[in-house]
């Protein structure tokens, strides 16, 4: 039972928690490593004739649709599905500049790291963006909570013991 001091007193909280569903290394990868691995396996372009060319990156493309279909369902348009789109863009762009160009295996090992390192950028920067934004939620909540703490007489802890 509560003491005649706490009796009319209602005090509310906020609880939140921020947590990761999966660990980032699996996401990494399973959804950069993989299609970055693919990726490369256009360096074997020159030494193949057109129409194994075309398999081979249709190959690529559909492992990479099959790989957006194990993304967890959600309304954005993620990081993820960023890169793995890119990738597979990239991996048609390159394709059809063999083709046009004639591009040699070193020119496609040049492209091919150019857009791992592109790619790899712009995860960095969404990953500093999230902890960023994770960052900001844990301050405010700080804040809050202190003036909360700072308001009330009788602390959180004591309120707990009683309730």
């Amino acid at each position: 039972m509560l003491p005649v001091e706490y009796v009319g007193l209602m005090r509310t909280r906020l609880y939140v928690i921020v947590f990761f569903e999966q660990p980032v290394t699996e996401s990494l990868i399973k959804f950069l490593g993989l299609p970055f691995l693919l990726m490369f396996i256009t360096v074997f372009l020159p030494d193949v004739d057109t129409a194994d060319g075309i398999s081979l990156i249709l190959t690529i493309i559909l492992t990479n649709v099959a790989l957006l279909f194990t993304l967890p369902p959600t309304d954005e348009f993620t990081t993820a599905e960023m890169v793995i789109i890119f990738q597979s863009v990239f991996t048609l762009i390159v394709f059809f500049l063999h083709q046009y160009l004639s591009l040699t295996t070193y020119d496609i090992i040049l492209f091919d790291s150019a857009a791992v390192i592109a790619a790899m950028i712009h995860v960095f920067f969404e990953y500093r963006n999230f902890r960023s934004m994770v960052s900001g939620i844990k301050d405010k909540i700080e804040e809050a909570s202190t003036e909360i703490m700072s308001t009330n007489s009788y602390g959180y802890q004591e309120l707990d013991t009683y309730v």
